[in-house]
């Protein structure tokens, strides 16, 4: 790999998380950000004077960026899309995976990525309501909005990246400013995520419930309006008491008691879990969905459970494994290992 190369390489975290903010995709911006590097990367050229190299890579990713979404449906999230479906009936099923959005890793996100002119909070930049806010807004605004508003470009230089002249970035600019007053700030609502030197304590007073299947100290973490969305199924549940009706018959029954485990990470700028469920008949804990969690003060505000174990190793997740400890909290387990994933 010679120094060009070398150099775009360095760029793939900054063009996965700006792609990711355009597609709302995970797996559309890793394969974007890597055509981008392969691409620009091999060229003959001489581009390491000032930010030519910088400016050619996201000049690319966002010309990649714009056939994607002139080719996909805009992405979004079920509770943006319906009303609340009824807790005593079993979900919808799954609609097609490109309908919604994915979940991005806070590891591919840059340190120091914002800059002092950036309107949005580090973490607040990918939170899953501010992405879902950036899809309603139209393609080249949002990728002038982006880079300006997020990454903290000037405004000149944003719009030779875009491909337009300055005047009408700054039409761009007004255009996405105004829609995000609308969709972010008034309808969905801006919600920085809790300290980070908290995440420990919350993570273990979330993880608890669920491994002792305490279906009461569960509902004791959420607010009363708590929402949970699972795509990609297309229904999602509002309130306290729906969730204890739901649960309570599905997830968190009387018998589950060690039946789920779950893995902490990050994710979105929030507490994220892996969440696996304890086969049947055997030892082995099975990949069952990721959960991203929203809060409001220090309790649960909203639970976004993304059903697709396909995202696991993004997260260093393994597909499946063998908990070393009590199978189903009863008794010794006496096979201990790991299967990748």
């Amino acid at each position: 790999m010679d120094d060009q190369q070398t150099q775009a390489e360095s760029y793939r975290n900054a063009l996965r998380v700006f792609c990711y903010r355009m597609l709302a995709s995970l797996r559309k911006a890793d394969e974007v950000a890597n055509d981008t590097i392969c691409l620009v990367g091999s060229q003959p050229d001489d581009l390491s004077a000032g930010n030519m190299l910088e400016d050619l890579l996201f000049r690319q990713a966002v010309r990649a960026c714009l056939m994607e979404t002139a080719a996909s449906p805009r992405r979004t999230l079920p509770a943006l899309l319906s009303s609340p479906a009824d807790p005593a009936r079993e979900p919808a099923p799954p609609c097609r995976s490109d309908a919604w959005l994915e979940p991005f890793p806070d590891e591919w996100v840059p340190d120091g990525e914002s800059g002092e002119s950036a309107r949005y909070g580090a973490r607040e930049s990918i939170s899953l309501t501010l992405i879902a806010a950036l899809q309603t807004i139209p393609t080249v605004a949002r990728a002038a909005h982006i880079l300006v508003d997020i990454c903290s470009l000037q405004t000149d230089r944003a719009a030779k990246v875009v491909g337009v002249d300055r005047v009408r970035c700054r039409r761009l600019l007004n255009e996405a400013r105004r829609e995000m007053e609308r969709t972010y700030d008034a309808r969905l609502g801006r919600q920085e995520p809790p300290p980070q030197d908290r995440s420990m304590e919350l993570s273990m007073r979330y993880l608890y419930p669920w491994e002792t299947a305490d279906l009461a100290a569960f509902l004791e973490r959420l607010t009363e309006t708590v929402v949970w969305q699972m795509p990609p199924s297309p229904s999602w549940f509002r309130g306290r008491e729906s969730l204890r009706n739901w649960a309570g018959r599905n997830v968190l029954t009387d018998d589950a008691r060690g039946r789920w485990h779950l893995l902490p990470r990050r994710s979105n700028g929030q507490l994220a879990f892996g969440l696996y469920q304890l086969h049947p008949s055997t030892a082995t804990y099975h990949a069952h969905s990721l959960q991203i969690l929203r809060f409001a003060g220090e309790l649960v505000s909203e639970i976004i459970s993304f059903v697709d174990t396909t995202l696991f190793p993004f997260y260093g997740l393994l597909s499946e494994y063998t908990f070393q400890g009590y199978n189903n909290w009863r008794g010794p387990i006496t096979s201990a290992g790991r299967k990748g994933g």
